[in-house]
């Protein structure tokens, strides 16, 4: 029953409630707004969790795509780059000669853009070893200025047309080749990876 001085249930009639299987709607209302809680919390820890798989050169790609495979000859690619001119990859082999660090990103690739600092550390670390990340879908301003205000100081260069993409069929991002300096594919790795993880690859790839 209801009491008349402040409208609300009386404990007997509570009671009553809970015995018969309902539990009364505060408690309702409150096991309602904590599950709520959970569910938003759930979907925040899952988009916290990288984009792309754990990198691995053994995942299995989508059918319809056919990204270049290790101990093949890497496709040759041109693109502008961020410290002026362009890049193509078999000019460089020709003439620097040294192995190449290949890095396709995007500034709305988030995993892509964690491991960028650990590509900077690492590429600080190895001047042996050409390092080159390639923004992929996007325009050339906006992935210049990103690059520029994570400090990233290695070559970064621009598909702007999308040639680089298709030739190189780029899923899922970030994706990374280790290129020794004969053109040969020598790592493929999907995925975002750390400054320790790169150093060890390019130590058991390059020597």
């Amino acid at each position: 029953m209801i009491d008349d001085q402040t409208g609300h249930e009386t404990p007997s009639e509570a009671a009553e409630e809970v015995v018969a299987g309902r539990l009364p709607i505060g408690i309702r209302l409150l096991v309602f707004v904590g599950f709520a809680a959970l569910l938003v919390a759930i979907f925040a820890f899952v988009r916290s969790e990288p984009e792309a798989p754990p990198a691995a050169s053994g995942y299995v790609v989508p059918d319809g795509l056919n990204p270049p495979e290790v101990g093949r000859p890497a496709p040759d690619f041109m693109v502008p780059v961020m410290s002026g001119g362009t890049f193509t990859l078999s000019d460089h082999l020709a003439a620097d000669g040294r192995p190449v660090f290949l890095n396709f990103w995007g500034s709305w690739c988030f995993p892509c853009t964690r491991e960028m600092p650990d590509i900077e550390e690492v590429s600080a670390r190895n001047p042996d070893v050409l390092f080159i990340g390639v923004a992929i879908r996007e325009q050339q301003a906006p992935a210049r200025d990103f690059a520029m205000g994570l400090g990233i100081t290695y070559e970064i260069g621009f598909d702007e047309n999308g040639a680089v993409e298709a030739a190189w069929d780029i899923w899922p991002m970030p994706e990374t080749y280790l290129i020794g300096s004969d053109g040969i594919i020598q790592e493929r790795i999907f995925g975002p990876r750390d400054a320790e993880s790169f150093d060890e690859l390019i130590l058991e790839t390059f020597g």
